[in-house]
């Protein structure tokens, strides 16, 4: 492992980005108060965290496979961790939803697939310890993360694409984003590196 990436290796890296996400929720609190606005600035920060960790466990395997190197060495081996870190922000967003629902007078609206989305990310934080990972063998784990991860990424393909009417500056990006993330994997599974004779 290269030195320059020892330090946000591992459980550092979970500490680092759960560190980043709890300064972040501070500072809105701090800045905005706690209210019905900044809650919502909340939710739609801690998705969009979410989101770049989610992206980033995602493509970890196929981006190892098409460009072999130092980042990349670095996203497939810290990917349970990075997986951890997308399950805390994203719980730390179901939290931000919850406190919406108590301090709005309105109705809080959630993505349709929600609860199951985070049944998945339950399940799949849990066997990504040896201990549980073990218990459920390899192939239902394969089946179970492999199935997760398809289910989460259309969640945010679907949660992302019907906000880019309302702010497309930022919703569209991350939309093409997800689709080339999805690309990448499935492109992971056709390629073979030519053989040098």
């Amino acid at each position: 492992m290269n030195k320059n990436f020892s330090f946000a290796s591992g459980w550092n890296l979970v500490a680092i980005s759960t560190l980043i996400l709890l300064i972040l929720l501070g500072a809105i609190a701090i800045v905005h108060g706690v209210d019905e606005s900044s809650l919502r600035l909340a939710i739609r920060s801690t998705a969009r965290i979410s989101a770049l960790l989610f992206i980033c466990t995602f493509i970890a395997t196929a981006v190892r496979k098409f460009y072999p190197g130092t980042i990349s060495n670095w996203l497939l081996k810290n990917r349970r961790y990075l997986g951890v870190s997308f399950a805390l922000s994203h719980f730390a967003h179901a939290l931000t939803i919850i406190g919406l629902a108590i301090v709005s007078s309105n109705s809080v609206r959630t993505d349709h697939g929600g609860g199951l989305g985070y049944i998945f990310i339950g399940l799949m934080t849990l066997t990504s310890f040896d201990r549980p990972a073990k218990l459920l063998g390899h192939r239902f784990w394969k089946i179970l993360h492999g199935t997760g991860s398809y289910y989460l990424w259309i969640a945010f393909s679907v949660a992302f694409s019907k906000r880019i009417a309302g702010n497309p500056g930022f919703y569209a990006p991350i939309t093409v984003i997800l689709v080339m993330a999805l690309l990448l994997k499935l492109g992971a599974y056709w390629y073979r590196p030519r053989s040098i004779d």
